[in-house]
């Protein structure tokens, strides 16, 4: 049975918003006074009125009950506005006879967190006027981006063979509202060259169409997936000095929305990449540089060992040599530094391995002696 026309629906029921909100930087949100729009067919009112909260929400003096349809909320970036529909009805409206349905339009002014408001309004039908309150969340246009990870602040070290994961936690900084990943996140990388395969990422769990990030908490929502050519960022690990400087640089890019009718967002979070090789290969690097350390203390006329000594330095040196790399390992992974002859050393670089060992392997006999110059800062 179809339902009565507008104006009969209607009956010249009036809705009025009556909030306007200033928020501490200037921004401001504004309700534009709600027009009546037609009902749809009678399904469709009784999938709505059946979607809207049960109870709905009574006026002062519970002459008329209000419902808003939080699940439509819509934007409208071009004109600077977001859609509510509010649904009334009377207290005394027979009950197959449809409310009416009213079309606000709020005007976000400025840059805002998204917040839940609570909103003014009022009703009028004929003689009879009502007014009441609502929870709404209250949605803006900011630029502002919502989502924290603290893989972007840190160095990921990623070891030279194999796949590694690296699992990205974000961080919804919200007050009021959780916030919905959304769809694939976008890979990217500044060195293309250091990869077998472009690098990956997908949600979790694994096959997630979306993941919700409850609001003020951390959540494990992402992660990315790289696979290094080991030789190719062999070269890069050769030549980095300094220890907190990145080898590579992965953009993932994220969409999210905020719950309750937010707009599409995205955010380019920056992972630093940092290449680590093997212990293995650490240990081979830093034997060799010794061994580099005492060819070349041999050839000095003034302070060379001399050839029957020279197994024994050169044996000295490599034992040494092994140690400091272990020690510098140890301490650099329990978050110290690792000071050797006044220079701040990575040990899980190529470059300062080599270099650590030709020095010890230079003083021969005398490695000993470089315990004492040896530092750790805490």
């Amino acid at each position: 049975m179809a339902l009565p026309t507008l104006s009969m629906c209607q009956e010249g029921m009036k809705l009025t918003i009556d909030s306007k909100f200033t928020f501490p930087n200037g921004s401001m949100v504004e309700f534009i006074d709600p027009d009546p729009v037609p009902l749809p067919n009678a399904r469709e009112v009784a999938n709505l009125e059946d979607g809207l909260l049960k109870e709905g929400i009574p006026t002062k003096q519970k002459l008329f009950r209000v419902y808003v349809d939080i699940g439509s909320i819509s934007s409208d970036r071009i004109h600077g506005f977001y859609r509510y529909k509010f649904y009334v009805k009377a207290q005394n409206q027979p009950g197959g006879q449809a409310g009416s349905l009213f079309d606000v339009r709020v005007h976000p002014v400025g840059d805002f967190d998204d917040c839940r408001r609570t909103v003014r309004f009022s009703v009028t039908r004929g003689n009879d006027r009502d007014t009441g309150e609502i929870d709404l969340p209250i949605h803006g246009f900011s630029s502002k981006d919502f989502i924290s990870a603290s893989a972007s602040n840190t160095l990921q070290k990623v070891e030279l063979r194999g796949d590694t994961p690296i699992a990205i936690e974000v961080e919804d900084t919200l007050e009021d509202y959780s916030l919905i990943l959304t769809g694939i996140p976008e890979v990217a990388s500044d060195h293309a060259k250091y990869w077998k395969s472009p690098p990956s990422a997908h949600l979790l769990p694994l096959n997630s169409s979306e993941v919700e990030i409850p609001r003020k908490t951390k959540t494990r929502a992402v992660e990315l997936t790289v696979s290094p050519k080991p030789f190719t960022v062999l070269g890069a690990s050769l030549t980095s000095i300094n220890p907190l400087a990145s080898q590579d640089t992965i953009h993932l890019g994220m969409k999210y929305h905020v719950e309750q009718g937010g707009v599409d967002r995205s955010i380019d979070l920056p992972i630093k990449i940092r290449f680590v090789p093997s212990i293995w290969w650490l240990l081979l690097m830093v034997c060799l540089g010794s061994a580099l350390g005492s060819l070349v203390a041999l050839l000095d006329p003034k302070g060379a060992p001399g050839m029957r000594n020279w197994l024994k330095a050169l044996t000295a040196g490599l034992i040494l040599a092994l140690i400091v790399e272990l020690l510098g390992v140890i301490l650099v992974s329990g978050g110290s530094k690792f000071v050797l002859l006044g220079f701040d050393l990575d040990p899980f670089q190529i470059f300062p391995v080599i270099t650590a060992g030709f020095i010890v392997g230079l003083t021969g006999y005398r490695s000993a002696d470089l315990f004492k110059k040896i530092r750790t800062s805490f």
